[in-house]
Parts: structure tokens; C-alpha cells; sequence
């Protein structure tokens, strides 16, 4: 099966070419990894944010890449990882308990401060 990559893979192993490598095939795969994210997140600020994550965490981990022939799988696996693991840090925090008041007698929120007065 012949491989997707754009450019052949680093005859090297430093770290220069390696990275290098990972750079040019974020750049031709970004718009594939942004379309990804928005069928997980559905917003696109979200899925902006996701995509930067994800290159962030790619360009950190080059060192970690074993087989670059395996690029694109990697890349989209720590994606969905990213995704998920951002899914859990926003079910862990409590939600803001005032919003979920229910109006008052004109319909507004519940404001905290015009209690107060």
C-alpha cells in the first residue's frame, strides 16, 4: 500500500529533519485535521482551538514518532485524544450554579447584585 505522505520520510534521525518533516505534513494535512475537528467540537472557535492543540502537542512529541510512514494516523489519533481528553476537563468542573436560577417575576437572569439592593 503506498503511503499518503506528501514528502519521502527523513533519511535522518535528528531531530531537525524529523521536525521539519512534521512540519510539512501538518501543513498539507491542516485543512483535513480543521474539517475533522469540526465534526467533533461543531463550533468552529472550538475547533480552531482544537487544531492548535493538536499541532502543539505534535511538534512537542516529534521525538515520540517511530514510523513516520504512520504520520497521519498519529496525528489524527492525538486529535480525538485532545478532543477527549478536553471533553473531560469541561464534565469535571462544576457548573456556575446561578445560571441554572430560575428568572425572576419580570423574566430576567437571577443577578446577584440587585438582590443585594
Amino acid at each position: 500500500m503506498e503511503a499518503l505522505l506528501t514528502v519521502d520520510a527523513p533519511e535522518t534521525s535528528g531531530e531537525d529533519a524529523l521536525r521539519e518533516f512534521c512540519e510539512r505534513e501538518i501543513a498539507a494535512i491542516l485543512n483535513r485535521l480543521y474539517a475533522t475537528a469540526m465534526r467533533l467540537t461543531r463550533n468552529p472557535a472550538d475547533a480552531e482551538d482544537l487544531v492548535a492543540d493538536t499541532v502543539v502537542k505534535v511538534l512537542d512529541k516529534v521525538q515520540t514518532l517511530q514510523d513516520p510512514a504512520c504520520f497521519h494516523g498519529w496525528v489524527f489519533r492525538i486529535l480525538y485524544n485532545t478532543f477527549n481528553s478536553n471533553c473531560r476537563a469541561r464534565s469535571a468542573r462544576p457548573e456556575d450554579c446561578l445560571s441554572s436560577l430560575p428568572p425572576n417575576e419580570d423574566g430576567e437572569p437571577f443577578r446577584l447584585f440587585d438582590k443585594l439592593h
